[in-house]
């Protein structure tokens, strides 16, 4: 068969690989300001083999609008779209649709769609390039196993502000930025936008998904080259399909690392300076870091309002809230800072951890993970009779706290029981509250081998509704944060095994419902039900820490799944920033940041993913995957970015300061919440991700470089 035929209304139809046939049967799709739409075909073609030229033309206002494509054809179909229009009043909106016979797909866009229960027959969904991980969307097919794929294979490289009014949908915008997407009914359709339209909805403008759609002014005239690619791969399983989507990523982007002028031990040394000066110790003798407050305002400023998906939550009073889990972590901040400096830091962080022990610590095993120093007590992170004071205190009629934050409060206190520096004849009392609680949650355990997201103090389960994971997936992807650190405990001790059974039955409960339906949601606290990165990460950690202590092999294969769609979450591309901003001002590089949900897509990053880069070392290491570390430096060096140093404040209150997160993409600008180029933050955990994650970063590099290293020593001659 010819690798390029004419179609219907001189459109293309190609065929390569032995598989099923792409087909751009109207190639010029164009849309105006003024309401006017239209599409048809070539106004005349040429195929010549394996390329075709083709060229369209159409006015639009005053201007003759001419729209040349080249077509290639080798192991994908290249696209090189020439737009060019004389100078005249209108302003226009491009499409290219690209269609394949199957009618069974399930669509992959990085950093924004995983999910079936996130998309609709016969909708359409397109997401703006910065909104997501690079230009690239796909469908992959059960039937037939293949991956069908459209990328931007150059991707915009300037922006420039949007001319709109507060409300307006259709609006002017000269962007070289544009979107993708997709649509699914009897084929699966691929979609490419310029300027960029995300239709049916968007979340850019607002929280009722009012539609955004740019279109380019034509006044100046326009020279413009966009360049597309199309593919057609086998891939057996879906997970095998996002792992392709992201090695073409890789092998289209600019992988560079930020190139900020400042080392990771520096970062983390001028992090932990700043954490320092927060510490305080209540009349009463309760000690803790005030790590929650507004960086732009100083330490003693409150912190600014923050969103979940479903509600909206003030932030007062959270100034005087310490956390042991999630967005905070006080008992690895005092590891931390004993670990760097144990005789200035003996004294204090003994008196941390030693506060958490006494007043925060039951006889059950279950832990509070917050308290109120203004009020010298506890808090529920779930159902307080106080009120919401953080951003997923959960309404609940049941008070109790996250599964998630009592096992990382554990964790942290395992750790620093094994620092006999700092634990010394406690070392017996602090592991006993991390004995307890494991034996606790050995005994809550549901049969399938899951964990609820949260438990009130006698063990009873806190489900239902949006805060507490709705479906049921959903209220149990708790269940990965649970796994490592059962074995983590057993290492102290478990002679009936029931840490290491309950931890294997944990990860048979991950395999079957996670990684087997490449489903990871629920995996932050304040977003319980989206689809996000966190949960695709927690899901790798706990197979790989399983891996580690069992010789079962679809352990590693899990957590190298999960780690796949895991990594699928980063920036892989330069997003252009827009002038004027925040994030313009301080240039900062997109490449490594990471999406947070499927909400926001990656057009509202942070460095969270900082706690697990070094997993992904160590994992792209035993698995002898180099693009795992490749990807965990791009996310260690992103977290250098905008990070206050001497000379180069950013608009912050103290060295050491940094934004939770950074948008390159609006998330409801109009209702006044994240604008492109908006920095925000206020809570504690980047301070831990970027002094513990950071540092476990570094060291999982330096082990597994000696590991290779080694390696490469043995298989090498020995001359004298």
């Amino acid at each position: 068969m010819d690798p390029i035929k004419e179609v219907w209304q001189a459109g293309v139809v190609f065929a390569f690989g032995g598989g099923p046939t792409i087909e751009v049967k109207l190639p010029i799709h164009w849309s105006f300001l003024d309401g006017n739409a239209g599409s048809h075909g070539y106004n005349s073609l040429r195929i010549d083999g394996a390329t075709a030229i083709g060229v369209g033309e159409f006015v639009c206002g005053e201007a003759r609008v001419t729209i040349t494509d080249t077509w290639s054809v080798e192991e994908m179909v290249r696209l090189r779209r020439h737009v060019q229009a004389n100078p005249g009043a209108g302003a226009i909106n491009l499409a290219l649709e690209a269609s394949i016979e199957i009618d069974d797909s399930r669509p992959f866009v990085p950093g924004m769609i995983y999910s079936p229960t996130q998309w609709r027959r016969g909708e359409m969904f397109l997401f703006a390039d910065h909104r997501l991980a690079y230009p690239i969307t796909s469908v992959w097919s059960p039937a037939v196993e293949r991956l069908f794929w459209l990328a931007r294979s150059r991707p915009a490289e300037r922006d420039e502000r949007a001319e709109r009014m507060r409300g307006a949908s259709r609006y002017r915008q000269r962007t070289q930025l544009g979107s993708v997407g997709f649509r699914i009914d009897d084929h699966g359709w691929l979609i490419a936008r310029w300027p960029y339209a995300e239709e049916d909805r968007s979340s850019m403008l607002d929280a009722s998904g009012t539609p955004a759609v740019a279109f380019y002014p034509l006044e100046n005239g326009l020279d413009f080259v966009l360049e597309y690619e199309f593919g057609l791969l086998p891939a057996a399983e879906f997970s095998e399909a996002i792992r392709l989507v992201v090695e073409r990523i890789v092998s289209l982007a600019e992988l560079k690392p930020s190139n900020a002028d400042l080392s990771l031990l520096d970062a983390i040394d001028l992090r932990l300076d700043s954490a320092a000066k927060t510490f305080r110790t209540t009349p009463v003798g309760f000690s803790g870091f005030i790590l929650t407050f507004d960086p732009q305002h100083g330490y003693d400023a409150e912190a600014k309002a923050f969103g979940a998906s479903f509600a909206e939550h003030a932030m007062l009073g959270s100034r005087n809230i310490l956390e042991y889990g999630f967005t905070g972590r006080q008992l690895n901040i005092a590891y931390c800072l004993a670990k760097r400096d144990l005789e200035g830091w003996r004294e204090r962080a003994s008196a941390i951890i030693d506060s958490f022990v006494l007043r925060m610590a039951t006889p059950s095993g279950w832990v509070y993970t917050l308290f109120d120093m203004s009020t010298d007590e506890p808090l529920y992170a779930c159902g307080d009779p106080r009120g919401v004071v953080m951003h997923y205190l959960g309404v609940s009629p049941v008070s109790g706290t996250y599964t998630r934050m009592m096992v990382e409060a554990g964790a942290d206190l395992l750790l620093s029981a094994e620092l006999p520096e700092l634990s010394g004849d406690r070392a017996a009392a602090w592991l006993g509250v991390c004995q307890r609680l494991a034996s606790l949650l050995v005994r809550i355990q549901n049969s399938d081998g899951s964990w609820f997201r949260a438990y009130a103090p006698d063990g009873t389960p806190i489900v239902g509704g949006d805060w507490f994971g709705e479906p049921q997936e959903a209220a149990r992807t708790a269940t990965s944060t649970v796994i490592p650190y059962l074995l983590a405990v057993a290492a102290h001790g478990d002679p009936d095994r029931k840490f290491h059974e309950a931890a294997l039955r944990g990860g048979r409960y991950v395999l079957m419902h996670q990684v087997a339906k490449a489903e990871f949601r629920g995996g932050t606290l304040d977003n319980p039900n989206l689809v996000d990165k966190e949960a695709a990460f927690l899901a790798m950690r706990a197979l790989f820490a399983l891996s580690r202590n069992d010789g079962d092999a679809a352990w590693l294969s899990g957590a190298i799944a999960a780690a796949w769609t895991a990594v699928s979450w980063h920036s892989f591309w330069p997003v252009p920033t827009l002038a004027g901003t925040p994030v313009d001002a301080a240039a900062v590089r997109s490449v490594g940041w990471g999406g947070i949900n499927s909400v926001w897509g990656v057009g509202v990053t942070d460095i969270y993913s900082l706690f697990f880069a070094g997993d992904l070392v160590r994992l792209g290491g035993v698995a002898k995957i180099p693009l795992f570390q490749c990807i965990a430096e791009l996310i260690a060096r992103s977290s250098l970015e905008i990070l206050s140093r001497p000379g180069r404040m950013y608009g912050f209150a103290d060295t050491g300061m940094q934004p939770e997160g950074i948008s390159f993409c609006s998330q409801g600008s109009d209702d006044g919440l994240i604008s492109q180029g908006d920095i925000w933050g206020g809570l504690a955990w980047p301070y831990t991700a970027g002094t513990f994650g950071l540092g476990d970063f570094l060291n999982a590099q330096m082990a597994v470089t000696k590991v290779a290293s080694a390696q490469s020593a043995s298989l090498s001659p020995i001359t004298n």
